[in-house]
């Protein structure tokens, strides 16, 4: 949660583009950037950026890892899979 030392500062912040990133926690939006998070299945991929596609049965969403810097990850081969709104952590938007 943000907070602002004015009225005027919060609403500078958000024409300068929170509103593009801040939401209610567990609340995704499709193309939203977020951090892997908790994966037991994967522990590897826990901290990695992936790109969420849309939404996915039960509750879930249909998402696809970024590349990391120095290795390279094919997006056209990239396997999608589906994640839980709890293994997703927001991202601070990079200035």
């Amino acid at each position: 949660m943000a907070c602002y030392c004015s009225e005027r500062c919060q609403s500078k912040a958000w024409s300068d583009g929170h509103d593009l990133y801040c939401r209610k926690p567990g609340v995704v939006k499709k193309n939203d950037l977020l951090q892997l998070q908790n994966l037991d299945s994967k522990p590897t991929w826990n901290g990695q950026i992936c790109k969420v596609l849309g939404p996915a049965p039960n509750g879930r969403f249909e998402v696809v890892r970024m590349p990391l810097p120095d290795t390279p990850i094919d997006l056209d081969y990239e396997p999608s899979f589906s994640v839980s709104a709890s293994k997703l952590g927001r991202l601070r938007p990079l200035k």
